[in-house]
């Protein structure tokens, strides 16, 4: 069996669809909740696992002073990529991913996404081993207000949507990031909607 670290920001936003998929292909999450004041793992500690993956949350990846265990995640996603550890992050996840790696996060120019939005595969997507399946104008839950304006060095983009071109990215052998949410079951999207209602 192999041993994932999940770090999930907020309470409403678990590891969904994702956790279910995980689990059924043998895979043993350990969840930690660092905004409840879980400690993270040290970069030397991710060694123990087989995998990461980084959920969303409504803070940004900048938002330190706010939410202090972010610089640890970025450590964390940046330890990953070096060693080559597959690692995966989901809206937030992905951006402190982008921040960790070189790249910029900032407010999204053209606004927020939200709701099932299209989203389209470059040709780099072809022979990506975990986005291959996405054919274009597929449709994607968003929720985000940030936008990951330019990728790390070295990243390779793999989907665009109309409003924000950087949608999707793999950087390294084995690390992703999306934009979207692929994780959302409705009960999480039911939640969020709750949340975000004046």
């Amino acid at each position: 069996m192999s041993r994932l670290l999940v770090v999930q920001h907020e309470g409403s936003t678990g590891p969904g669809w994702w956790g279910e998929w995980l689990a059924a292909e043998g895979g043993v999450l350990e969840v930690v909740h660092p905004y409840a004041a879980q400690e993270l793992p040290t970069t030397q500690g991710l060694r123990t696992y087989h995998g990461l993956l980084v959920l969303g949350g409504a803070m940004g990846p900048l938002d330190d002073a706010d939410c202090p265990w972010l610089p640890g995640t970025r450590d964390l996603l940046a330890a990953a990529v070096a060693e080559g550890l597959p690692a995966f992050g989901i809206c937030l996840g992905a951006e402190l991913l982008v921040v960790a790696c070189g790249g910029s996060v900032r407010r999204g120019t053209a606004g927020p996404e939200l709701g099932v939005l299209t989203t389209d595969p470059t040709s780099a997507a072809a022979d990506d081993p975990v986005l291959s399946s996405l054919r274009p104008g597929a449709p994607v839950l968003q929720w985000h207000w940030e936008e990951m304006n330019r990728l790390p060095p070295g990243a390779v983009l793999l989907a665009t949507s109309p409003a924000y071109r950087h949608q999707a990215f793999r950087i390294g052998p084995a690390a992703w990031g999306v934009q979207g949410h692929p994780e959302v079951t409705p009960g999480i999207a039911a939640a969020w909607a709750r949340e975000d209602s004046p």
